[in-house]
């Protein structure tokens, strides 16, 4: 895993079951998984992405679910990019698609539209 504007290291990246890159606020139908404080240092408009990560399938229920828990944001990213070893699914933009096969995985801002 690279990340430009933040420095985690890979190891953590190891034994996650899912990397979350957000570029608005809500997620999941609206739901908020950032806490009070990263909320303040995030904007929609700031070319960035908020990274978390979650450990299990528990914890996005308690995000999704009745917002129990928030997780912790490792940062705020212009690009990322993952290296998969094997097929994983994925979602881009509430797409599930699957990888079939290992591959690399480029994140970065393509173009800003205009919204009414």
């Amino acid at each position: 895993v690279a990340a430009v504007g933040i420095s985690v290291p890979a190891k953590h990246f190891e034994y996650v079951r899912q990397v979350t890159l957000l570029n608005i606020n809500s997620y999941c139908a609206g739901r908020v998984p950032l806490g009070p404080r990263a909320l303040e240092e995030s904007s929609p408009a700031d070319g960035k992405l908020e990274v978390f990560t979650l450990d299990s399938a528990i914890q996005l229920g308690c995000v999704v679910g009745p917002e129990w828990f928030s997780p912790e944001l490792l940062g705020h990213v212009s690009a990322m990019r993952f290296e998969l070893e094997r097929g994983e699914a994925c979602q881009i933009d509430g797409e599930a698609w699957r990888a079939q096969s290992g591959c690399r995985i480029d994140v970065q801002r393509h173009r800003q539209v205009r919204m009414l």
